[in-house]
């Protein structure tokens, strides 16, 4: 999260910057009839319209805006592109509900695209005249596809320079798979745009519905179509560490590996592993954060110090939030990273709740309904895993031990000898047996 300063300095840089782009790219590219014409508005209707169906490719959100915006760039220029992407920008910042604290994020993503509108349509004037436009278009296919690719490029260069050398976050590659998928949509991006373009000449504004409508449409399929491809990927992780587990003897691994293992699969930024005993007392076992696990004292409580946890360990349910704002009127365990999103998941043993999971994450709904579809089964897993490691390590332990008086048993004793034994194959060993009578 940005200091109180930086928001400030990011507020003021955008008041500033903002109004004067749009006032020089307007004198620039723009006519005073753009106010007049209807297809201007239903440009950035449509842009609106197809920015609320986000597409989520392993973990990366694309929005398919670019066509709506790239017709306005060609058929009203500069201007028009800037202010249907500026919209739809708004109206998903809107949607998504930014939490007052993060409102700086507004600035941050509305300038951005800006600029690198801006820098994508000197790219495209600079190359305009150099290249011929061919198969009868008034506009070079070649020069469409640099300003694309420059488009692309820079969005994901400045954002990855905001949230470095700025924000001071972790951003992961920065051309990773979101960046060569947006790469390679301009395979229909483009030819969208133009036959936007193509109808809006011979129709006009029914023209641009008519073309637009396709893109609605293909749209909200993509997205069922990654849905599925994302059920279809933690089905086989879920599988692939069921596997894992099942491969394990005693509790502690199994726990070790489900935590280890959980950010590969879900996403969580920090996560909590507590202990519940009988006097209902809370003990923090241990915590990881950013996958790596945070060493500190362990906190003994009442359970219900934790009205969170303890409505998960009464009520024996997953419970999930969407934001902090959800769950203001539940007190949380003290929260040392920044929490949004939250899960909180109970750990069964003999059908009796002995432990708790807390997995918290700073970005807001990031446990979608595809995600707490395939929470439970995985969770179920965990607690059979750790039911049979259970059983097994007491099956362990009665093998060993007198069930009268607790004590180790010949077999226990001939185990420890052999260990003993090759562990100091050349070491003097004495044996001193004593029996006791009354």
């Amino acid at each position: 999260m940005l200091s109180i300063k930086k928001q400030y300095v990011t507020w003021f840089v955008w008041t500033i910057i903002s109004p004067l782009l749009f006032l020089l790219t307007f004198n620039e590219t723009a006519e005073i009839e753009l106010f007049s014409n209807l297809a201007f508005y239903v440009l950035i209707i449509l842009g609106v319209v197809v920015a609320l169906f986000p597409i989520n490719v392993k973990g990366a959100t694309i929005f398919l805006i670019n066509s709506v915006s790239l017709a306005a760039f060609i058929i009203f220029g500069l201007f028009a592109e800037m202010t249907v992407t500026f919209v739809a920008t708004l109206a998903i910042l809107i949607r998504i509900k930014v939490p007052k604290e993060e409102l700086y994020r507004i600035p941050i993503n509305l300038l951005m695209f800006q600029m690198t509108s801006v820098l994508s349509a000197l790219a495209y004037y600079l190359v305009e005249n150099r290249f011929v436009s061919i198969w009868g278009f008034q506009i070079s296919l070649t020069s469409l596809t640099i300003y694309f690719i420059t488009y692309v490029t820079l969005n994901r260069v400045i954002l990855y320079l905001v949230e470095t050398k700025w924000q001071k976050k972790d951003y992961g590659k920065l051309f990773g798979y979101e960046y060569f998928f947006s790469i390679f949509s301009c395979v229909y991006v483009i030819p969208i745009a133009l036959t936007i373009n193509y109808l809006h000449v011979l129709y006009d504004v029914p023209g641009i519905v008519i073309a637009t409508l396709p893109l609605i449409a293909f749209s909200v399929l993509f997205k069922l179509y990654f849905l599925s491809d994302s059920q279809n990927f933690y089905l086989a992780e879920i599988n692939k560490l069921a596997g894992k587990m099942t491969g394990k003897y005693t509790q502690e691994e199994i726990i070790s590996l489900y935590l280890d293992s959980w950010v590969d699969i879900f996403p969580a930024d920090t996560i909590y592993y507590y202990s519940v005993d009988e006097k209902q007392i809370l003990t923090k076992i241990c915590q990881y954060h950013d996958r790596l696990p945070v060493k500190e004292n362990k906190l003994t409580e009442p359970l219900t110090k934790h009205t969170v946890l303890e409505k998960a360990w009464r009520e024996d349910e997953i419970l999930s939030f969407g934001t902090a704002k959800e769950r203001a009127q539940l007190l949380s365990p003290e929260l040392i990273y920044p929490a949004e999103s939250m899960l909180v998941l109970p750990v069964k043993r003999a059908h009796k709740v002995i432990g708790l999971l807390l997995m918290t994450d700073p970005k807001r709904h990031v446990y979608t309904k595809n995600i707490m579809t395939m929470v439970p089964i995985l969770h179920s897993y965990f607690n059979i895993a750790l039911e049979n490691a259970n059983n097994f390590e007491e099956l362990q332990t009665n093998s060993r031990t007198d069930h009268l008086t607790g004590l180790s048993n010949m077999r226990s004793f001939e185990e420890y000898l052999n260990l003993t034994h090759q562990s100091k194959p050349e070491s003097n060993l004495s044996i001193i047996i004593i029996d006791l009578d009354h």
